[in-house]
């Protein structure tokens, strides 16, 4: 399992590198970038604020920056240690999204395994990784690749089959 699990993330990496030089040039998405200003702001000690303006906010809190009331906070947190740690740029943005997608790949074919067995589990792993989707978003700089994560992992924790 082992093994598999190492050629997969390694076919992944491969993939997502050649996807990430040949698409992206920088975030496209305006929930990218504001999630991406959030990192940044609490990269600099400012908290969990926003500079993007909404009435609800303003009504709060008049004076930009404002607190944010609508972005869950586990990705800028993120995106602020990654900031801290490789900079403040849009490819880091890029990059953690793309982090998320490389460590989905072996949560897949683990929770096809653990569900299934070993030719369900590489032909499901196979799937996410041909699905142009998935790939799409690994460079986008959103939240789905995490949350796609967060859920792979819950499920692959809370599977109780059995595991011979």
């Amino acid at each position: 399992m082992a093994k598999d699990t190492a050629i997969l993330f390694a076919a992944a990496l491969i993939l997502f590198t050649l996807h990430f030089q040949s698409t992206f040039t920088e975030l496209v998405y305006p929930d990218a970038k504001d999630y991406a200003q959030m990192g940044r702001h609490l990269m600099r000690g400012r908290g969990f604020v926003t500079s993007y303006i909404t009435p609800l906010s303003l009504s709060i809190e008049p004076e930009i920056p404002h607190p944010n009331l609508w972005r869950p906070p586990l990705y800028p947190l993120l995106l602020s240690l990654f900031f801290r740690i490789f900079g403040a740029e849009d490819r880091v943005v890029a990059g953690l999204s793309g982090l998320f997608f490389l460590l989905s790949v072996p949560l897949v074919y683990r929770l096809g395994r653990r569900m299934f067995d070993r030719p369900i589990a590489l032909a499901s792993a196979a799937l996410f990784l041909s699905n142009p989707w998935p790939l799409h978003y690994s460079v986008s700089g959103l939240t789905e690749p995490l949350f796609l994560f967060l859920i792979l992992l819950f499920l692959w924790l809370a599977y109780k089959g059995d595991t011979s």
